[in-house]
């Protein structure tokens, strides 16, 4: 699916993979280690959507839970160890899984287990040889899927090198699974914490304050909320602490250790209090008279809002504050320098933003959806100057890309259960024309024009590069490293919601066409193709589920 690549080393890195350098070059891929590992996970990742929603009424998927929960946690710590204590081993493994192509054969195998747990499950029967069957089933698809993309021979060597952390991390995974009860002994008083320093933030700005410890209910006489144990913070830590260690791994070259882990805290006391003070304004929302737009907008919004600030404020102190960063660039030249990832990123973390500070301020429809376009408009037009070197060209193979994912799109959306009415086209029906025609406009303006653009800078433009290099800009668009590829992709999907795996097909064929000749338009023409007929069929036929 995508060019044909020539193998080589980066220096220092250990993720020997194939990276393309060479377009013109025709050699058989044979990715690296952590190239294998990244398409392994996403197939156990399709895997285990397939198995939950097909298994779910089963009695049986109760145990694959867990033991997926178990094997996630010790494949985690054993990735951890193997990066620490087991370094050059995994570097020389790497090297020899690069010199090995997929086996296909093993995909069969994976497929037929896969097939086989969950036909055998629809089935309903429970006997012992059923059960049995089931969990040969299991295991086939698990040996097919690591055996696909890991030699035997290599793997084998390499466990025996390596058993004892193996062990460790088997050891980790089963503690895991066996504390999940008792942690959440921790709910309670997480959830009593954040309420008292609620109320006491209420206090600070209101007389108007009425608590309920024992029920954990505190408001306003004409507005009130339940701090439920998902109101705790604790959700919030621990999704800032998953990107705080990811971000700190990306970037692991450029930073100071251990002075850089002293963020991690900084973070997840800053994401704690940030939940706090956004129960609290929920509340004086509330209380003002607009509780529609409390709990249908801001109760949604503000805590990605709030996340998105700290994780922002997280990447700025690693990268400006010295006694964290290993480089450090004179005054002058700090001053003069350009920063490309913001050339790149700007434009579509304006539309988050814009995006989330319009449902905030929304109840039941998104009157402020325009604010998106403007945001995205002016950071364009900010970085105009840096967007003048990029190949913005287009042929016929972005337009016809296009309309490949709209048909795909359109056709995966069949399987989705029946789209319910959001009231759009019924609350557009109520406006006066110009008002309607304006929203209306300015929605297909920002899906055809500034979202295809933005999207297209930060997945393609970006990211994909940016696995391979700190100095991405200075890479050829072409060159490439799969895992970055697919793990892009696989980001661009999950933007997407419960549309994550056409999202992830479409970031796929958009990575295709923008690495095919390296032009940026490519993708972009592609993009906005499709969201151009997207838009046609809402407009046409009132499908305002699919926006």
């Amino acid at each position: 699916m995508f060019p044909a690549s020539s193998p080589y080393q980066l220096n220092d890195r250990l993720d020997a993979a194939a990276v393309c350098t060479d377009p013109e070059a025709e050699q058989a891929w044979a990715p690296g280690f952590p190239s294998r590992v990244a398409a392994f996970t996403l197939l156990f990742a399709v895997d285990l959507l397939l198995v939950s929603s097909l298994m779910w009424e089963s009695h049986t998927i109760g145990h694959w839970l867990w033991a997926e929960y178990g094997a996630v946690a010790s494949l985690t710590v054993l990735a951890g160890l193997l990066f620490v204590a087991a370094r050059g081993t995994l570097r020389t493994f790497s090297f020899e899984v690069m010199q090995r192509p997929i086996s296909y054969r093993f995909v069969a195998l994976h497929v037929i287990g896969i097939v086989a747990l969950v036909g055998l499950t629809e089935l309903a029967a429970n006997s012992r040889e059923m059960r049995m069957a089931r969990v040969l089933g299991g295991m086939a698809a698990l040996a097919g899927g690591g055996l696909a993309f890991i030699p035997p021979r290599a793997g084998w060597k390499f466990f025996r090198e390596t058993a004892e952390l193996w062990a460790a991390a088997s050891l980790a995974g089963i503690a895991a699974v066996a504390l999940v009860n008792p942690s959440q002994s921790f709910w309670r008083p997480a959830t009593e914490l954040t309420f008292f320093c609620v109320r006491a933030v209420l206090r600070l700005v209101t007389t108007d304050v009425i608590a309920n410890p024992a029920e954990s209910t505190i408001g306003m006489h004409s507005f009130s909320v339940s701090i439920a144990a998902p109101c705790s913070g604790l959700e919030g830590m621990g999704l800032m602490l998953v990107f705080g260690i990811g971000w700190l791994w990306l970037f692991r070259r450029e930073c100071r250790f251990p002075q850089a882990l002293l963020l991690l805290p900084a973070g997840l006391m800053t994401v704690w209090a940030s939940n706090v003070l956004r129960i609290a304004l929920l509340i004086v929302i509330g209380g003002l008279g607009a509780p529609d737009v409390a709990v249908r907008g801001f109760h949604s919004q503000a805590g990605w809002i709030a996340f998105n600030a700290v994780a922002l404020g997280f990447s700025l102190a690693a990268g400006r504050i010295q006694w964290v960063r290993k480089t450090s660039f004179p005054k002058e030249l700090r001053e003069t320098r350009v920063n490309p990832t913001a050339a790149y990123l700007m434009p579509f973390l304006a539309i988050l933003a814009a995006s989330m500070i319009a449902r905030s301020l929304s109840s039941q429809f998104e009157w402020l959806y325009p604010l998106r376009f403007i945001a995205a408009m002016g950071a364009l037009w900010y970085f105009r100057n840096e967007y003048r070197t990029l190949d913005w060209r287009t042929g016929v193979a972005g337009p016809a890309v296009g309309i490949l994912v709209f048909v795909m799109w359109i056709g995966m959306d069949h399987w989705r259960p029946t789209p319910v009415d959001n009231g759009t086209a019924g609350i557009l029906s109520g406006l006066v024309p110009w008002a309607r025609f304006s929203w209306l406009g300015l929605r297909t303006l920002a899906a055809v024009v500034t979202v295809p653009i933005a999207e297209e800078l930060a997945f393609r433009g970006f990211l994909i590069r940016r696995f391979l290099s700190a100095q991405f800009d200075t890479l050829h668009p072409k060159t490439y490293q799969i895992s970055g590829v697919l793990i892009s992709s696989l980001i661009f999907g999950m933007l997407h919601g419960d549309r994550w795996l056409a999202g992830t097909l479409a970031g796929l064929l958009y990575a295709w066409v923008f690495l095919r000749r390296g032009r940026i338009g490519d993708a972009v023409a592609a993009h906005a193709t499709t969201n151009a007929l997207i838009a046609l069929l809402v407009l046409s036929a009132g499908r305002f589920d699919l926006w």
